[in-house]
């Protein structure tokens, strides 16, 4: 992505505005994806993943804040795998597989499984193919990440009859893509695990670099967490921090953690902001659209005079659902690049395979 130094970024953003309809922002969509796009060295971010799939415990050193991880499950929103019915004679010697892995955004297209695409499942399933002697094994995550989303501790899980070992398993996939894909953990586990199924939370941080520029003095941790502070603890409707959502898809998620706060790459020392969140389930692109709104949120509100007393939060926009999809999202803003954003974790209420890099 093509890198525009600060002081031109200044120049081109000096004009970007936002009007009131409602009491709530209306997003110039133009403005705000130059904003976050093309005025940022995104390109130092990507590296960081990069080496922080080589090296996952980079991730630790961005700050100490990551360090604090305790929050309760809301068992409301947590449904256990269904019970299976009586094993069949095909799936009565059957395994099953749970590993734990990195992968470097960038070079995929994606998670979901595309036949004339690279993606982080096709990659894994071409992988295992001659190792199983069997047809391309099916291959489920803890999250289907969008093309461009890195990942640092994501889980999966596939089922199979052949007698391999999971040292076999690591060894096959991490000799398919070495610089782009890292298992760094296989076990064998109970046969009703299921990788997506089974997960009660998972964790995303969005790393956003920072420059000296008088939109980004706009936008500061504080601000930030009163504008996520209400999403968490209830049971909420995201349809307006979503796209592309089947109609049938059930919009309602539970926020266990939503928050900001500044920290370094340690390999560059560039300054960042991190927005950490972690939730039940998450709808496509909700992260990033949530990163995305609250950026542009924070330098409306600053250039109006209203710092720390603006009358709208992000809860207000799930509030929107009730005006009809498009117009819900109409009031949230483009989804911030995708290659800040990093699945960093999943959690299992049941004692099996909690991950976290």
């Amino acid at each position: 992505m093509r890198t525009v130094a600060p002081s031109q970024a200044c120049r081109r953003h000096r004009h970007w505005s936002m009007a009131a309809s409602d009491g709530l922002p209306v997003d110039r969509a133009r403005e705000c994806k130059v904003l976050l796009e093309e005025g940022r060295c995104w390109s130092v971010v990507e590296r960081f993943y990069r080496e922080a799939v080589a090296n996952p415990s980079l991730i630790w050193e961005v700050s100490e804040e990551l360090h604090e991880f305790a929050f309760d499950v809301d068992e409301r929103v947590y449904e256990p795998p269904h019970k299976r019915k009586q094993q069949s004679k095909s799936t009565m010697n059957r395994k099953t597989f749970g590993m734990k892995l990195a992968y470097v955004g960038p070079d995929f297209r994606g998670w979901a499984w595309q036949p004339d695409g690279s993606t982080v499942e096709k990659a894994i399933s071409d992988a295992l193919k001659p190792l199983l002697g069997q047809k391309r094994p099916a291959v489920y995550s803890a999250g289907r990440t969008d093309r461009g989303v890195s990942a640092l501790a994501q889980c999966c899980s596939f089922h199979t009859t052949s007698a391999v070992t999971p040292e076999e398993v690591v060894g096959a996939i991490n000799a398919f893509a070495p610089k782009s894909l890292s298992v760094w953990d296989c076990q064998l586990m109970p046969a009703s695990f299921h990788a997506t199924f089974s997960a009660a939370w998972r964790r995303y941080l969005y790393i956003l670099p920072l420059h000296d520029t008088p939109e980004d003095k706009c936008i500061d941790a504080e601000r930030i967490n009163a504008l996520l502070g209400p999403l968490v603890g209830e049971i909420l409707n995201y349809t307006a921090f979503a796209r592309d959502t089947p109609r049938s898809k059930e919009t309602s998620c539970l926020l266990h953690r939503a928050r900001a706060f500044e920290g370094h790459l340690p390999t560059t020392g560039d300054r960042v902001l991190c927005i950490e969140v972690i939730g039940n389930r998450f709808l496509r692109r909700m992260v990033r659209i949530l990163v995305s709104t609250c950026v542009r949120d924070c330098i409306y509100q600053k250039r109006d005079g209203e710092c720390g007393k603006s009358t709208c939060t992000l809860r207000d926009y799930c509030s929107d659902a009730l005006l009809g999809d498009e117009e819900a999202r109409k009031r949230t803003a483009p989804a911030a690049p995708a290659v800040g954003l990093c699945f960093l974790g999943v959690g299992y209420a049941e004692p099996w395979y909690s991950t976290t890099a």
